[in-house]
């Protein structure tokens, strides 16, 4: 099967940063939020310079690795908190940095909102899905280049599924399927890591958050089929941050794994 280098570089299919250290998990959680952040500060700290911002990055994620990863009770929340703290106070150095240089009134010095960080975390725990896709299906008993191309070529080029099939001398169904593949497997380990579920109540949590995905009105009536009332809230609570969420997401490219990823066109 052709298609693009499933390798390449792209905002959904990146290779991992050099932060990413081998062997030490921990910095590799904290590391995962590199891209997203700098996104977040592009976005949010125009005024900073991409010296600045290349600078507070690498502040903010070594922060929390080193004074504040090692006491953080996990059972208590993800990195949320500690990063809407971290944030705060290092782009609170930056501006008093900046005193000799005039503020504009379009130079946005507040800091993060809480929803501004669960939209960031939340972008965080998508890129990690994506990743942990490519990873199963390149390696191991999964490993299915078909699926993986076929993801690149929708996710990356833009490509319909009549024109991967087309390039693949593949019907249009089989596409289908292989596509179909890749967004549970995505889904999958987003569910795994934001409900901590696995087996049956994994499977039957991806049925029904794809099912919201498809009738978004239905939500409630939907989610309710997970009798399990505190796992009907985690469900619940996912869906409106990533709902939420997606509103940040600019750009063609970024925009085109969103309409993959709610199961569009």
């Amino acid at each position: 099967m052709s298609g693009g280098s499933a390798s390449e570089q792209s905002f959904w299919f990146s290779t991992r940063s050099a932060l990413f250290r081998p062997g030490d998990a921990a910095w590799q959680e904290v590391a995962a939020y590199e891209a997203p952040l700098r996104r977040f500060l592009e976005r949010r700290y125009r005024w900073l310079a991409d010296a600045d911002r290349d600078d507070l990055v690498q502040d903010v994620l070594v922060e929390i690795k080193k004074t504040l990863a090692r006491t953080h009770d996990r059972s208590r929340g993800k990195f949320r908190a500690l990063l809407q703290t971290v944030v705060k106070r290092r782009v609170a150095d930056r501006v008093r940095a900046r005193k000799t240089e005039p503020l504009t009134d379009d130079d946005d010095v507040a800091a993060p909102s809480e929803e501004e960080i669960a939209d960031l975390d939340l972008e965080t725990r998508l890129l990690e899905a994506f990743a942990r896709c490519r990873d199963r299906f390149t390696q191991g008993e999964d490993r299915d280049a078909g699926v993986l191309y076929a993801l690149v070529d929708r996710v990356v080029h833009g490509h319909s599924s009549l024109a991967i099939a087309r390039k693949n001398r593949m019907s249009v169904d089989q596409v289908a399927r292989l596509l179909e593949k890749g967004r549970d497997a995505i889904f999958e380990s987003l569910l795994a890591s934001e409900l901590a579920v696995e087996g049956e109540r994994l499977a039957r949590s991806v049925r029904i958050f794809k099912e919201t995905l498809r009738r978004p009105r239905g939500r409630v009536r939907i989610i309710e089929k997970e009798r399990d009332p505190r796992l009907r809230e985690k469900l619940d609570d996912l869906l409106v941050r990533f709902h939420h969420a997606l509103g940040g997401f600019e750009g063609e490219e970024l925009k085109a794994g969103l309409a993959f990823i709610m199961g569009r066109g």
